[in-house]
């Protein structure tokens, strides 16, 4: 695949549709290439079509897996995950905490429930999911319904 060049003085970055929902920035232009792909700054896919931003709202970054973040205190939290460091700990994905305010938000943030859609049937279904693995199965396309799940999946699923 060719890479398109950028000018060096203007930083742009590069979603795909699906990274670009997660990220949710605040100003997005859409991109569309015959001749030429980009790579989406989350997942790392190549893609034609998807969206570009001159700036990032969250300006500090992960070292050891690229994400981004608010704040260097979040990022120092998520630093902490990446080696198990943390007395506290999600019993559904598991993930360690620094602090027990941070479980307790996290907790909260699960159990929401939430609007999903099935990347295999495309089957829209409600399902609570821990923030951090729903990121992670969205950038990966494994969100999967119940009819649709292997089995092994980190939702909860909810009936209407």
């Amino acid at each position: 695949m060719e890479e398109s060049n950028v000018s060096s003085s203007e930083e742009l970055f590069y979603f795909c549709f699906y990274c670009a929902h997660v990220r949710k920035e605040l100003v997005y232009t859409v991109v569309s290439f015959e001749d030429s792909s980009f790579m989406c700054t989350l997942c790392r896919k190549w893609f034609r079509s998807g969206y570009q931003t001159k700036k990032l709202t969250s300006p500090h970054r992960c070292d050891d897996c690229g994400e981004w973040f608010a704040s260097s205190l979040e990022v120092k939290y998520h630093s902490e995950d990446h080696f198990g460091v943390g007395s506290y700990r999600c019993s559904t994905c598991q993930r360690t905490f620094a602090n027990y305010s941070l479980l307790e938000w996290h907790t909260k943030q699960r159990d929401v429930i939430q609007e999903m859609r099935c990347f295999k049937c495309v089957k829209h279904f409600l399902a609570k999911v821990c923030p951090g693995m729903y990121r992670y199965l969205v950038s990966r396309f494994l969100v999967y319904c119940k009819e649709c799940s292997s089995g092994l999946n980190y939702m909860e699923y909810m009936t209407l």
